[in-house]
């Protein structure tokens, strides 16, 4: 019996491990190599520690509110990785970023805020669109570098979909020849 105890305290522990090192990773935590200081090393970027994700020849646009609590953590966030970032208010009516978020919504790719479009600098098309908060920077860095051949829609760094070709031309011209008129530009 007492073999089949230590079995059992063991095989706890290594669950235990386990989970704790899944919910570092999910979150956005040192196991997924997320910074916890302002990053470095890129211009644009924060200084403090971490790696800043080098210019990769797209900007990316935040569509969100300025009340939402995920939407606050993605703009504390974004600049510190990434050197190229925009805030866009989807509660002004009549504005860019809430036709493009509408658009979005009613295509079935965003079903809440942040939306965070990903623009190419060189083609005005759009690369991918992360749905949520997602705050792994080696995520970020492998799809900022490698970005998916065709338009990709992520939820928390996960592939959900492609976006279809005419979603994709609408929020081009909306979000992708230049940054939206009104559109904040973060700095980390």
């Amino acid at each position: 019996m007492s073999d089949t105890w230590l079995l059992l305290v063991a095989l706890f522990l290594v669950l235990a491990a386990a989970a704790a090192y899944y919910a570092l990773s999910t979150s956005g935590g040192p196991a997924a190599g997320n910074v916890s200081g302002p990053a470095r090393g890129a211009q644009g970027c924060g200084g403090g520690g971490g790696a800043c994700v080098p210019e990769a020849g797209v900007y990316l646009v935040i569509l969100g509110t300025g009340g939402c609590p995920h939407c606050r953590a993605m703009k504390d966030y974004l600049p510190r990785v990434y050197p190229d970032v925009y805030f866009c208010e989807i509660m002004r009516k009549g504005s860019v970023c809430a036709e493009a978020f509408m658009k979005l919504f009613t295509a079935g790719v965003a079903s809440g805020v942040p939306t965070i479009v990903a623009c190419s600098n060189t083609t005005g098309r759009v690369v991918f669109v992360e749905v949520g908060e997602y705050r792994n920077t080696t995520w970020w860095r492998s799809v900022l570098l490698h970005p998916p051949a065709r338009p990709m829609v992520y939820e928390e760094g996960r592939p959900k979909t492609q976006l279809d070709p005419v979603t994709e031309q609408e929020l081009a011209a909306m979000l992708c020849r230049e940054p939206p008129p009104g559109a904040e530009r973060l700095h980390g």
